[in-house]
């Protein structure tokens, strides 16, 4: 019964999470302006220079504290977007439980956030923001089984 309970609360969490990271990703900035034709903003919103935002922030001649934090914030947003899929899709799908599954899914789940966000005019296509997600998705998965695995000593130890 417990096992039912936890996983219905596992999943329960999952869809809250899931609708936050919907908002976030396409409906945070829903009804800017984007001031130019649709195949001109498709054209200039793809960034597919890996890790072209270090270069930026460190050939900037002039960096105010709003660039640094906004700089910093990007990367550790990005990072952390993903993260909490470590825990829930291998609780919720047995094949993301092997690391190559799992990751496979996560490049699957984040290209097409990225390409969606495109499309719809609701962001764009950053290279790095796909590899920093996919990134934390994978801290996260790491995290997650170094969690559980404490836990399971833990529990043994007792």
């Amino acid at each position: 019964m417990t096992s039912k309970m936890d996983s219905k609360f596992i999943k329960t969490i999952f869809v809250l999470y899931c609708l936050v990271l919907a908002y976030i990703l396409f409906f945070y900035r829903m009804g800017s302006e984007i001031g130019c034709t649709y195949i001109e903003w498709i054209t200039n919103m793809i960034s597919p220079i890996p890790f072209w935002s270090f270069y930026d922030f460190f050939t900037t001649p002039i960096i105010t504290a709003e660039y640094t934090l906004s700089f910093i914030k990007n990367i550790i947003g990005n990072l952390m977007l993903f993260m909490p899929m470590g825990f829930f899709l291998p609780h919720l799908l047995k094949k993301t439980r092997q690391f190559k599954y799992y990751i496979i899914l996560i490049c699957i789940i984040v290209l097409s956030v990225e390409i969606i966000q495109l499309f719809t005019t609701l962001g764009m296509f950053d290279i790095d923001d796909v590899i920093f997600n996919v990134a934390g998705a994978a801290l996260g998965f790491f995290l997650s089984k170094r969690i559980e695995s404490a836990v399971k000593r833990h529990r043994v130890n007792k």
